[in-house]
Formats: C-alpha cells, structure tokens, sequence
C-alpha cells in the first residue's frame, strides 16, 4: 500500500496548463520538460511497485537537518529500501564516479546524490530511535539506457534487473506494528512545499482557447457529438461533463481569478447550458446577474 504519493507542485500545475497555450520561456521549457520525464520514469517504477507487498511512500521529502528528497521508500521486513529513479535514455559511460552520455553531457552528483540522502536517512531513523537496515539504490528505468562496461556499482539497477526488485516484495507481506509506525513517521515529516520555487505567470489574455484532450494533450475538442461525449482527433471518446469541469479548473488557474459563464462558453464552444449547469453545480458563485463569476469552492 502506498501511503504517500507524489502530488503536482502548484509550479508544474500552471506550467502544465500553460502548455500548447503559450510559449514559456527557455528556464521553464526545461524545467518541465525535465519533470515530465523523471515523472513518466517514477510512474513507470510506481506501477510495478503498486503490486508488491511493504509499506511504500512516492515522493518524500525530509530533514535531518539538510533537506532530502527521496523518490521512493519501502518498509519491508524491518528494512527501510530508498529507490532513486532515473529516466536517462541513450549510452553512458561512469567517469570519476560522473555519468557521462555520449555526447559528452556529464550528470554531475548521481551517485553522491545517493549516497548522502542515504546517510541522512540513516540519520533520520537513529535520531527517532529506529533500528532498521537502510538499503538505496539507483534506477535506471529506461529501457534504452546503456551502461557501457556494464554495471560493476552494487547500488546500480538497469532495466533489465528492475523485475527482480518486484519480485523480492512479497504481496502477502503484513507489516507489524513498528513498521506502520515508522510509516506514519515518515508521512508527518514530509516536507511537500517546495520554497524555492517561483511562477512567472503568462499573460492570460494571450491564451490559446479550447478544451484539452487528457489522452493526447491537444487543445481544440470540439462539441461535434452533441451528447454526453466528445471525441477528440485522437480518437478518444471524453465525458464532456468531467472535460468542462477540468477545463474550467484550467480557465482559473491561468487566469487567477473567478469566471463567467460567458467566459467558459467562448473557450470552450460549448452550450451556455451546458457551461451554466457545471458551474452551478461544482464551483461557487459570488455576485449577480452579469456580475456573477464562479470560483474554485
């Protein structure tokens, strides 16, 4: 059971909605696009971990006094497992304990990354008077990373090795209660609010309009069915209920601010009924008349 899980910065959320509606600048560009693939790796190693047995958190972070983050953690026969993922693609070689791509583009602190979260988790637990083993490891989850010379660092788990980690987790596996203890510890001193983050905010009046395709992330559906469904270019059939209502969510974040019906309806081509019905119903309404703009309850 995982009993934390990774959760969207606000950061990402607005960049995420900016996305294909603005173009952001350079420093965001690759803030996302670098996010968006150590997710989509961390999703990938969350999947298989969800079918193992242990006590399991995603995405914790926490001081000792140094902040750590920590990609995932495993309470397991009284072991505490700590997994860093890494969605690198491409052949690599390890040089002055530096992983180095084939264009030369050196990833500087992986493996002494590692090793001092570790040794600030291992803090963390004798601190709170925890007697348990402390196991990290690096995962490199992309099926098309190479490790030239082959893996020789114990703490390293390629691709093709990441099943075995699966397998080692029994899923009948009941923790005792010092396990679920240390579990809850965990989850109350994560530190989820990241301080260091800012968000430039684009301006709103220059946003490409329309809904989004959760699937294929295209904005443009367009109310072609006139039922209780969309369907988009890529072929998704979408509730137009739960599409409306996340857009709107989306109309407000970018915004920052309340909506009118009107509003809704000249984004989203949609019935005002429609639009009206949904507003109602999920947000809350302040004002009156043509006055009226809804906001998140």
């Amino acid at each position: 059971m995982f009993i934390e899980s990774h959760e969207r910065s606000n950061y990402y959320c607005y960049l995420q909605s900016v996305e294909g509606r603005q173009m952001p600048d350079e420093v965001d560009q690759l803030n996302y696009r670098n996010y968006i693939k150590g997710f989509e790796g961390e999703k990938k190693f969350e999947t298989m971990l969800s079918k193992c047995g242990g006590i399991k958190l995603w995405d914790v972070a926490l001081r000792t006094p140094a902040l750590s983050q920590y990609d995932f953690l495993v309470i397991y026969n009284h072991t505490l497992f700590h997994f860093e993922v890494k969605n690198f693609s491409g052949q690599y070689r390890i040089l002055n304990n530096q992983f180095v791509s084939d264009s030369d583009y050196v990833h500087h602190d992986v493996l002494s990354q590692l090793n001092r979260a570790h040794y600030n988790l291992t803090k963390f637990l004798v601190k709170h008077g925890i007697v348990f083993k402390v196991v990290s490891k690096i995962i490199f989850i992309n099926d098309g990373f190479t490790l030239i010379g082959g893996v020789e660092h114990q703490d390293i788990v390629t691709s093709s090795s990441v099943e075995k980690i699966g397998h080692y987790f029994d899923d009948a596996y009941i923790p005792d209660i010092t396990e679920k203890k240390l579990g809850d510890l965990l989850v109350s001193k994560h530190e989820g609010k990241n301080i260091f983050e800012r968000i430039y905010y684009y301006d709103f009046s220059k946003m490409k309009k329309g809904m989004r395709c959760p699937d294929c992330r295209k904005i443009g559906i367009e109310d072609h069915l006139k039922g209780r469904n969309l369907k988009c270019e890529c072929g998704s059939i979408l509730n137009k209920a739960k599409i409306l209502k996340i857009t709107i969510e989306e109309i407000m974040m970018l915004k920052r601010a309340g909506v009118s019906t009107r509003e809704v309806v000249n984004w989203t081509g949609l019935n005002e009924r429609v639009v009206r019905r949904c507003l109602v119903e999920h947000f809350h309404a302040e004002g009156k008349g043509k006055a009226r703009k809804f906001t998140i309850k």
